[in-house]
């Protein structure tokens, strides 16, 4: 990088994504696409959303059905961090469905995670807790301690917005046990 060039500005891993797009096709342009809505959607939302969108119908037209899942998740995402949480509400729960037919139990459990956190934007605390809990049982049934460790801490959180402090305690606790048992405690 010369003198001045911002630091964004180097060739990122986007970029090179990006370089594939034009000969890519099928489902691999649409995990392309869902891979690029996540490489921006901090720092470019809106083209990342683009992505999502072409990633939606291009997976709708071939019967891709994870493909459709990721994409609506990622669209979820990108309403929620815009502040339509009915419209990201929308977007999970259709990732839901989609994810409960095909048997995903990993981006189930993060779908159902995600709803939980808009119940939580939303203060519905009970909605909220009731989605952690669900997306607990798969992480549980999954079994990594990084995906174990945040579920717990969500769930204590909704715990602790309806008031319930032992019961948010008790989660914070199991998250931190699981934390330092797996070596993950910072």
């Amino acid at each position: 990088l010369g003198a001045g060039t911002p630091l964004w500005a180097a060739q990122s891993p986007a970029d090179s994504l990006m370089s594939q797009v034009p000969g890519s096709a099928g489902r691999e342009r649409v995990t392309l696409l869902n891979t690029l809505f996540k490489r921006y959607r901090n720092f470019a939302p809106d083209r990342a959303a683009g992505y999502a969108r072409e990633a939606l119908g291009l997976a709708r037209q071939l019967g891709d059905s994870a493909g459709e899942g990721q994409a609506l998740n990622n669209l979820g995402t990108f309403a929620k961090n815009t502040g339509d949480l009915d419209q990201a509400l929308g977007y999970y729960l259709a990732s839901v469905s989609i994810q409960e037919a095909l048997g995903d139990q990993q981006r189930l459990a993060f779908a159902l995670s995600n709803i939980g956190i808009v119940y939580s934007m939303q203060e519905q605390p009970l909605k909220a807790m009731t989605s952690f809990e669900e997306a607990l049982g798969y992480f549980w049934q999954l079994g990594d301690p990084g995906y174990l460790i945040p579920a717990l801490d969500n769930l204590g959180t909704a715990h602790y917005d309806a008031g319930n402090l032992e019961q948010a305690q008790a989660y914070y606790q199991q998250a931190a046990s699981l934390a330092r048992a797996s070596g993950m405690e910072s």
